[in-house]
C-alpha cells in the first residue's frame, strides 16, 4: 500500500466531478489494508513526545499501609493497598503515589450517579478491570498498570460487547505491561477492550513478554481493542520475544496516530484486509527500523 491520498484533479488538470467527492470516504476505506487518512474522525490534534521511561512512573514517596476494601469518595495519597479495592458511592475519588498490591474494581450500579476517579503517579500490580456504563470517568496519568494475563480491560456488564455505550477514559504518560509467559490456552493481551467508545491512549507503553507458538492461541498481540471511536496517539507496541500480531483491532473510527509498532510475526495488524472496521493509522513507524508502516 502507497498511503497516497486521491486528490481533486484529474491527470489532465480539470477538477473531479461533485459525484468523486461524494464517493470520497469510500474511496479512502478501499485504498488499501490498513486506512492512512483520518481527517474527518473529529479527534484532538496530535499530543507529540513518547512514552515515559519506567522510572518516571509509580509512586514518588515511602508508603504507609491502608487496609483497602471499600472505599468512599476522598483523597487517597501515598498509601499501599494489600488487598482488593472496591469504590463505592457517587463521588470524585483521587489516589496520588499509590500502590494497588491486589485488584482494583469499580462496578457501576448500586445507586452510582456520577463518579470519577484520578489515578496519578501510582501502580496496580494486578492490573485495572471495570466496566464501563457512562456512570465513572476515568483518568490514569504517570502509573504503572501490570496484569497476568491482561493488564486493562473495560467490559460491558457481564462482559458483553456493547460499543455504543460511552466510556469516559483516558490513560496518559503510563506504561501497562503483562507478567504471563508460556503458552496460555486462552488470548493474552495487555489490553482488552470488549466493546465501549471514547477510550483514549496518549503516550502509553504496551508490553507483552510472549512467545506466541504456533498452533497455540499464545501471546496474540499487545492490544486487543473491540471498541469505537478510539484513539492511540504517540504510542508504543512491544514485545520481548514476538507477538502474532503487534495490534488487533475490531471498531469504527479508531485512530493509531504516531505510534511505534514492533513488527509481530504475521505483521502489524490484524485484521488487515480493508474495509469497515479497520482503523486508520497515520504515520506510525516500525519500532525499529523507524520506517513508516505502509
Amino acid at each position: 500500500m502507497n498511503g497516497r491520498r486521491p486528490t481533486g484533479l484529474l491527470p489532465s488538470g480539470k477538477v473531479r466531478s461533485k459525484r468523486y467527492h461524494a464517493l470520497l470516504p469510500i474511496l479512502l476505506v478501499l485504498s488499501g489494508p490498513a486506512r492512512l487518512c483520518a481527517d474527518s474522525l473529529g479527534f484532538p490534534p496530535a499530543a507529540g513526545g513518547s512514552p515515559p521511561a519506567l522510572s518516571e512512573v509509580g509512586p514518588r514517596i515511602a508508603l504507609a499501609e491502608h487496609p483497602g476494601n471499600f472505599l468512599e469518595p476522598g483523597e487517597y495519597r501515598g498509601l499501599g493497598f494489600a488487598e482488593p479495592v472496591s469504590l463505592g458511592k457517587s463521588g470524585k475519588y483521587l489516589f496520588v503515589d499509590c500502590l494497588f498490591r491486589k485488584g482494583f474494581a469499580a462496578v457501576d450500579g448500586r445507586g452510582v450517579t456520577d463518579r470519577t476517579v484520578l489515578i496519578d503517579h501510582s501502580a496496580l500490580d494486578e492490573g485495572l478491570f471495570f466496566e464501563y456504563g457512562g456512570q465513572t470517568g476515568w483518568t490514569v496519568r504517570w502509573t504503572r498498570i501490570t496484569g497476568w494475563r491482561k493488564a486493562f480491560r473495560p467490559a460491558g456488564a457481564k462482559g458483553q460487547n456493547d460499543m455504543a455505550t460511552p466510556t469516559p477514559c483516558s490513560v496518559e504518560d503510563s506504561i501497562l505491561s503483562i507478567t504471563f509467559t508460556g503458552t496460555p490456552e486462552n488470548h493474552v493481551d495487555t489490553m482488552q477492550s470488549l466493546g465501549g467508545n471514547g477510550l483514549r491512549f496518549v503516550r502509553v507503553r504496551f508490553t507483552t513478554p510472549g512467545p506466541y507458538v504456533k498452533g497455540q492461541s499464545g501471546q496474540t498481540s499487545s492490544v486487543n481493542n473491540g471498541s469505537e471511536n478510539t484513539l492511540f496517539d504517540s504510542c508504543e507496541f512491544l514485545s520481548e520475544n514476538a507477538f502474532y500480531y503487534a495490534i488487533y483491532s475490531k471498531g469504527e473510527s479508531v485512530l493509531f496516530r504516531n505510534c511505534r509498532v514492533a513488527k509481530g510475526l504475521a505483521g502489524y495488524l490484524y485484521p488487515n484486509k480493508g474495509g469497515a472496521g479497520m482503523p486508520y493509522f497515520s504515520k506510525c513507524s516500525d519500532y525499529l527500523t523507524g520506517e513508516l508502516i505502509r
